[in-house]
């Protein structure tokens, strides 16, 4: 096999793994967008955002 030839089928294979998407269909996302939890005395949350705080 040559290197293009490869390429063409890495090219391939990536191309069907977002098509068709690497979870099953059917599943559930989480509540919230961020799942590790955040100790308020380190981050301020801000929705879908966390900040460490620093100067405190």
């Amino acid at each position: 096999m040559s290197r293009r030839g490869l390429l063409r089928l890495a090219a391939g294979g990536s191309l069907a793994m977002t098509a068709f998407g690497s979870l099953p269909a059917g599943t559930a996302s989480a509540a919230t967008p961020i799942v590790k939890p955040l100790p308020p005395e380190i981050f301020d949350v801000y929705g879908t955002n966390a900040e460490t705080r620093w100067g405190r």
